[in-house]
């Protein structure tokens, strides 16, 4: 594995900042920051998505937040590669807190977060965005929401059948990335993190995301449904993944 780049180090500067130094031992993911990443401009709809959410999370009594369940929807949606099985709403509901014979608007709002999450994913364009607050929220709490997401993806993931001993089953610098979104599960918010470190940060872990997907999908031979192969060499160092 090439030795870390001057983007890397930087970033491994700021998972000490928030506290995660064993993440920031190993952070080779780092080195995407050296290239422009293709961004929208959804935050305020997903800000909007976010705020509507914890109104029905707070009224039905679920016993996750919103960050976390989406994370907990976007790991199991990758592991499974997108396909979503008759118990798949059961299974959300029981991590939710909520019987199975829970019924509503509100309801039918989170567990359609499967659907919209699949489609970003599917989409091929890098459009996928993580669930969480806006910046009317404090720091801390955009912070601690953030680890939620990761703690969720992670619990996804293992739900289908890649918990951590499986992840040597990936592409080693995918389970480095895999290990960084461990630690920032993990993270403690001190006062030495800025808002450019958080925002790092995120766009950080929805990339590991990404890479994670497209790397299944291309196992399973499905070039289709991964990103554009011109797009992914770009920021994966030319071999289809980071370096």
């Amino acid at each position: 594995m090439p030795r870390r780049g001057a983007a890397a180090e930087q970033f491994a500067a700021r998972l000490t900042l928030w506290g995660t130094p064993a993440a920031a031992e190993n952070c080779y993911y780092a080195q995407l920051f050296e290239i422009e990443l293709p961004m929208d401009n959804a935050s305020d709809r997903i800000a909007l998505d976010y705020d509507h959410l914890c109104d029905d999370f707070y009224a039905l009594k679920c016993v996750v937040s919103p960050a976390e369940y989406h994370g907990l929807v976007a790991g199991r949606l990758v592991v499974a590669r997108l396909v979503r099985g008759p118990h798949w709403d059961d299974q959300n509901l029981e991590y939710l807190g909520l019987p199975l014979t829970a019924r509503g608007s509100g309801v039918e709002r989170i567990l359609g977060l499967s659907e919209q999450t699949a489609a970003e994913l599917e989409a091929n364009d890098f459009s996928f965005r993580m669930l969480l607050p806006g910046d009317d929220l404090e720091l801390a709490a955009r912070v601690e929401a953030l680890g939620n997401w990761c703690q969720g993806f992670l619990v996804g993931l293992a739900l289908g059948g890649l918990d951590q001993p499986a992840w040597s089953s990936l592409q080693p610098d995918l389970a480095e990335g895999l290990l960084d979104m461990a630690a920032v599960a993990q993270i403690e918010v001190d006062d030495q993190g800025t808002e450019d470190d958080y925002e790092h940060l995120c766009e950080y872990v929805r990339m590991v995301v990404l890479n994670v997907y497209a790397e299944l999908m291309l196992a399973d031979g499905d070039a289709a449904a991964a990103p554009p192969a011109n797009v992914v060499a770009g920021l994966f160092g030319g071999r289809g993944r980071l370096h």
